[in-house]
C-alpha cells in the first residue's frame, strides 16, 4: 500500500515527474508543459479536476492529487498513442482483474511496439490503469518540425480559438504549436492504420478506434484518437510516477471500486531500456511503495526526441492513401450552419448501402 503524502515527498519521485514535465531539475519554473492538472475528489467545490500554473506543482503533491501535464508544450510537439482496454458491460473490469486484462492487451502492446521499431522511433511507454501511452516529441524550430508545420492545415473556426484567450487559454496558441499538434494526430492515426493492417493473424480482442459500442462484444481494445479531435489546450496526459486514483473518483467506477487500492503509474520502456520483465512485473510493483521507489531510482522519464527518424515516418505517411484522404478533406470548406437546411439536411441517406446507412443512423450500435 502506498502512503500518498509520504510517497510524494520522495525527491526521486519528484525528479521523475519533473523530467516528464520537461525539466531535469525539480523546478516547476523550468517545466515546458503549459500548465498542470490535478485530479482528486473534491479538489474544488464542484469538480474533481483543477488546472493550475506549474508553480502549484508542490501544492498538488501536498494534497495527494493525481498529476497530469498538458499536451501543449512550450518547446516541442508531443506525439501520443493512447490505447486501452474497455468493457461496456463491466467498466471496472481492469481494476478488479488487472492481471487478466493486461494479459489480454499484451499482444497489442507488442504489435504497437513492432510498428514503432519498424520506423526506428524512440518512445517512452507508460502503463496506465487500463492500457498504455506511447510518447515521443519533436522540438520546435527543427527541420523535421518545420516539415510538419508546412503540411498542416487548421480550419478557420479552430484558428479563431487559437488566436483568442479564454478559460484554460492564458495565451494564444502559436502556429507551430497548433499545426504541430494537428500533424501529430495525423501521424498517430497513420501508425494506427499500420497496426490494424498487421492484425491478419491476430485472434485476440477486437481492436477499434475509440471506445464505441461494438455490437455483441462487451470488451475490446480502443486506439484512442479522441485527443486529436479537441483543441490542444483541452488535453492533458497523466504523469508517470503520479498516483492513480481514477477508479476511486469517477462516478462510473467509484461505487464498486472504492476499496481497490490506488497505485503508481510506471514507465515500462524508454529508448530501448526495459524496466520490467513483463506486464505482470509492473502490476506486482505498482501498489508497493518500496518497490516503486526502487524502480524510480533507475527510470528515465524524459520524453525522447525523434529528429533523425521522423523523416521516414513522414515520407511513408505522405505516400499513403490516408494522406490523400486528409488532403481531400482539408480542401473542402464546411457549409455555414445557416444554410444546412439547403445542403447537408437534403442528403438522401437511402441511396447508401444498408450497412453504411445503418452506421450513420445508429452510430453506436
Amino acid at each position: 500500500m502506498i502512503d500518498i503524502l509520504k510517497y510524494y515527498k520522495s525527491s526521486i519521485v519528484q525528479q521523475r515527474m519533473s523530467e516528464y514535465c520537461g525539466s531535469k531539475d525539480v523546478d516547476p519554473s523550468k517545466f515546458t508543459c503549459e500548465y498542470l492538472v490535478g485530479v482528486k475528489e473534491k479538489i474544488t467545490n464542484n469538480e474533481f479536476y483543477l488546472s493550475v500554473e506549474n508553480d502549484k506543482f508542490f501544492w498538488l503533491l501536498e494534497i495527494g492529487a493525481d498529476i497530469f501535464r498538458t499536451v501543449w508544450d512550450r518547446e516541442a510537439t508531443l506525439f501520443i498513442l493512447d490505447f486501452e482496454y474497455y468493457n461496456i458491460a463491466y467498466p471496472a473490469e481492469a481494476y478488479f482483474k488487472p492481471y487478466d486484462v493486461f494479459y489480454k492487451i499484451e499482444e497489442i502492446y507488442q504489435r504497437v511496439r513492432d510498428v514503432y521499431k519498424k520506423f526506428n522511433l524512440n518512445y517512452i511507454s507508460i502503463q496506465t490503469g487500463q492500457g498504455y501511452h506511447f510518447v515521443f516529441k519533436v522540438p520546435f524550430g527543427t527541420p523535421q518540425h518545420n516539415k510538419l508545420v508546412r503540411l498542416a492545415y487548421i480550419e478557420p473556426t479552430l484558428q479563431g480559438k487559437y488566436n483568442s484567450i479564454s478559460g484554460r487559454r492564458k495565451k494564444k496558441v502559436s502556429e507551430e504549436t497548433g499545426k504541430g499538434f494537428h500533424m501529430a494526430g495525423r501521424l498517430i492515426e497513420y501508425i494506427c492504420h499500420k497496426l490494424l493492417g498487421n492484425l491478419k493473424d491476430y485472434y485476440g480482442l477486437p481492436v477499434v478506434f475509440s471506445d464505441v459500442s461494438i455490437g455483441k462484444n462487451k470488451e475490446a481494445i480502443a486506439l484512442d484518437l479522441s485527443m486529436y479531435a479537441d483543441p490542444i489546450y483541452m488535453r492533458d496526459i497523466r504523469v508517470p510516477f503520479s498516483i492513480y486514483q481514477k477508479h476511486r473518483i469517477y462516478n462510473k467506477f467509484k461505487l464498486s471500486t472504492r476499496n481497490i487500492p490506488h497505485f503508481a503509474v510506471l514507465v515500462r520502456e524508454n529508448n530501448d531500456t526495459e524496466y520490467f520483465k513483463n506486464n505482470n512485473d509492473i502490476l506486482d510493483t505498482r501498489s508497493q511503495q518500496d518497490k516503486v521507489l526502487e524502480v524510480a531510482t533507475v527510470t528515465n522519464c524524459e520524453i525522447p526526441n525523434n529528429l533523425e527518424t521522423l523523416d521516414d515516418l513522414l515520407q511513408n505517411y505522405q505516400n499513403s492513401k490516408l494522406h490523400e484522404i486528409h488532403r481531400q478533406f482539408d480542401s473542402c470548406e464546411h457549409d455555414p450552419p445557416e444554410i444546412w437546411h439547403k445542403t447537408y439536411d437534403r442528403f438522401n441517406i437511402n441511396i447508401l448501402s444498408p450497412c453504411v446507412r445503418h452506421c450513420l443512423i445508429e452510430p453506436n450500435d
